[in-house]
């Protein structure tokens, strides 16, 4: 029985002998090839010292070997982690800069209102990623604001929808019903600030009684500028600043326009008063706006079968919406309201300070337009701050010219006067302009364009009744 039982045991479970050389030998190949294996090669050498514990400091250098081989293993590895990370912090840089000078690039098309060619910048660096991508975003949504606004609601949807995947929002919902609640989902701080970049921003001004004209005790002007008379005004609204091009760009873009015919030599602005608009032209803005806003357009335009020159405009009593100002509202205006201090320029006597002219119109040589909005403004009793009423450009007002309607205020308190009832060939505009020197930027000065004409100094902006 014993025999047999030696003959069906498990020879695994026999005793092997251990071959220290052939462990050895083992180990220091699998750390020799081009791939080593450490783990593997340190089982071996350990197996080796259990089966020869008398070799262990032969054992030991050959560990300590391979110790020393991952620890330049591991030195490689820090440093290529390095380099790779440098390599990717430069191509980062790299790309920043890309986006950086795209978004200048896009900036300045989008103020000379090129948005076509702004948005095919913007496409070539929307699926990049980084911190800049927001700005990206923010400059996409103001193309589609424009597209919406301007009537393209369609085109509105593309740019609209990039945007709120590079802000991580949900795309557009509906490109026509709640347009302005979906983007203030996106974000309601940028809405406000193209609310106000595309549309003109209205000032309540205080009713009071002034004196309108020239006072001849301390300027010299001409004869229809007199006799100094007093007028009351009541409480209206007006434009902080002139139209610019952006404002005006929406109305032209809405009526399928070519805003080209009011570009300058020295090019558009959209921060830059508009300039090439005739009188007809403001009355259609107008009531434009008005629409735009679910008011009652104040003008009856008409102009169907007609020369531009023939077209005849009426003021509707029941019109609550846009309008030019009358010649004695901008005036009022001008002298800060019922003020008792007397300037010659609007709310100075110092031109520099409140108005482009001749004398400091200039950019690198060109007498030129500038952005609305950077001189000091006149103040009003009731906070309210109007900018420019002297120089930049020319402003239309509403008043047919007269030279001699001063002359039929004597006596009583005239009272929001609208100008003579005839209709005259030529319109009031007030205030100068860029390229007229400074007696012409008086705040008494009146003067006249033919209402149909158009010059690249003549702009106008708007008024509306008392909310």
């Amino acid at each position: 029985m014993r025999l047999l039982f030696l003959v069906f045991f498990p020879f695994s479970l026999l005793a092997q002998p251990c071959d220290y050389a052939r462990l050895m030998r083992e180990g220091k190949a699998k750390v020799a090839g081009s791939n080593p294996a450490y783990s593997q090669a340190l089982n071996k050498f350990n197996a080796a010292r259990t089966c020869a514990p008398s070799k262990s400091i032969e054992v030991d250098r050959e560990v300590a070997r391979v110790f020393k081989m991952i620890e330049g293993e591991r030195d490689r590895a820090l440093l290529a982690e390095k380099n790779a990370t440098a390599a990717l912090r430069k191509l980062q840089a790299a790309l920043a800069d890309v986006v950086r000078f795209v978004l200048r690039d896009a900036d300045e098309r989008i103020l000379r209102l090129d948005y076509e060619d702004a948005y095919a910048k913007l496409n070539n660096v929307q699926y990049l990623d980084g911190p800049l991508m927001d700005s990206v975003a923010y400059r996409l949504l103001e193309i589609a604001y424009f597209r919406h606004q301007s009537g393209d609601t369609v085109g509105a949807r593309e740019p609209f929808d990039r945007a709120a995947a590079l802000l991580g929002k949900p795309e557009l919902h509906s490109s026509a019903a709640g347009f302005d609640s979906e983007f203030a989902r996106l974000h309601k701080p940028l809405l406000g600030l193209l609310k106000k970049r595309y549309y003109p921003t209205i000032l309540p001004l205080p009713s009071g009684t002034y004196w309108m004209g020239r006072d001849t005790t301390l300027e010299k002007g001409a004869v229809e500028e007199t006799p100094r008379h007093q007028v009351y005004i009541d409480s209206f609204g007006l434009a902080q600043t002139e139209i610019t091009f952006w404002q005006w760009s929406l109305f032209v873009a809405s009526k399928k326009r070519n805003i080209h015919q009011n570009t300058p030599t020295w090019g558009m602005y959209g921060d830059c008063p508009v300039v090439y608009v005739d009188w007809f032209d403001v009355c259609e803005y107008a009531n434009w706006l008005s629409e735009r806003e679910n008011r009652t357009p104040v003008y009856l335009i008409d102009s169907v079968g007609q020369p531009k020159e023939n077209w005849r405009v009426s003021w509707l009593p029941e019109g609550n919406g846009y309008r030019l100002p009358t010649e004695a509202e901008w005036e009022y205006a001008a002298r800060g309201g019922a003020n008792d201090t007397y300037f010659i320029f609007a709310g100075s006597n110092d031109i520099g300070a409140i108005g482009w002219y001749k004398g400091n119109s200039g950019i690198r040589n060109v007498l030129r337009t500038h952005p609305v909005g950077e001189k000091i403004p006149v103040e009003f009793s009731n906070k309210s701050s109007v900018y420019d009423l002297t120089g930049n450009v020319w402003e239309w007002c509403w008043d047919v010219y007269d030279p001699k309607i001063y002359e039929t205020f004597s006596g009583a308190v005239a009272s929001n006067p609208r100008g003579p009832g005839e209709w005259l060939k030529e319109n009031v505009i007030r205030g100068g302009g860029w390229g007229r020197e400074e007696e012409h930027a008086r705040v008494s000065l009146r003067t006249k364009y033919r209402r149909h004409g158009k010059g690249p100094d003549i702009g106008f902006r708007i008024a509306r009744q008392a909310p």
